[in-house]
């Protein structure tokens, strides 16, 4: 085999090999749109949990700040009512 026939099978081969990729790189060019389009936003949506994460980080400590509030006023209104005789209904009973 000459020089010759080796660059000539050598630029089929080339040729083919771009023919045969050509759908690949189409269905590639579409994936990557996506790609793009979903990523696009991904700030945003970080921004937003951050805040979202923040502000409910800020709801659980007055909650539980409310909670013990609460249970300081339920022993409160048991002794008083346990001093004076009174039963509280179970729908008022704080558990």
């Amino acid at each position: 085999m000459t020089n010759d026939d080796i660059k000539k099978i050598r630029g089929a081969v080339k040729e083919e090999i771009n023919v045969a990729l050509k759908p690949i790189n189409r269905k590639l060019d579409i994936l990557w749109d996506q790609v793009e389009k979903v990523t696009f936003g991904i700030d945003e949506v970080k921004e937003t949990l951050d805040t979202h994460t923040s502000v409910l980080k800020r709801m659980e400590t007055k909650l539980e700040n409310h909670s013990d509030d609460i249970h300081k006023l339920d022993r409160r209104v048991v002794t008083l009512e346990n001093n004076n005789g009174v039963v509280a209904p179970p729908e008022l009973t704080i558990i």
